[in-house]
């Protein structure tokens, strides 16, 4: 379980209009609902590089431990073109990829641990956004 610290996301149109279009019919349609009504709206060309969006690769650090984990934020879930032995996919539609989506540079959110209720701090430490592994079709 991962709680965002800033409650408020902020969105690319693109990726607003995909989850609006595609997520709101699935199971995990509450939770996008709510996101998506808490959620500043902006043009993808004013969309900053520093936040979170579909196509991000985004690099996460333990507070605990210092480690880093670096991920590619999807609009799918399970796309193994994308694994690599330093990026790992998390998908749109998982616990992580739903906190992650519209979060900025420097923010932290509190990680439950699944065994245990042990919480871990992690701070999104690195963005950077790649048009060519932005895949929501």
């Amino acid at each position: 379980m991962f709680k965002p610290i800033n409650t408020t996301a902020v969105l690319c149109r693109s990726d607003y209009e995909y989850i609006k279009n595609h997520l709101t019919r699935s199971s995990i349609c509450d939770y996008w609902r709510i996101k998506l009504a808490h959620s500043t709206v902006v043009s993808d060309d004013l969309y900053s590089h520093h936040l979170v969006r579909i196509g991000s690769i985004v690099e996460i650090k333990d507070l605990g431990t210092g480690s880093i984990t670096t991920f590619v934020v999807t609009a799918k879930r399970g796309n193994p073109e994308l694994i690599t032995s330093s990026r790992h996919p998390v998908s749109i539609c998982s616990s992580l990829g739903f906190t992650l989506i519209g979060m900025r540079l420097g923010e932290e959110i509190i990680w439950t641990l699944p065994i245990g209720e042990e919480e871990r701090p992690l701070r999104v430490s690195g963005v950077n956004f790649d048009k060519y592994q932005n895949e929501k079709e």
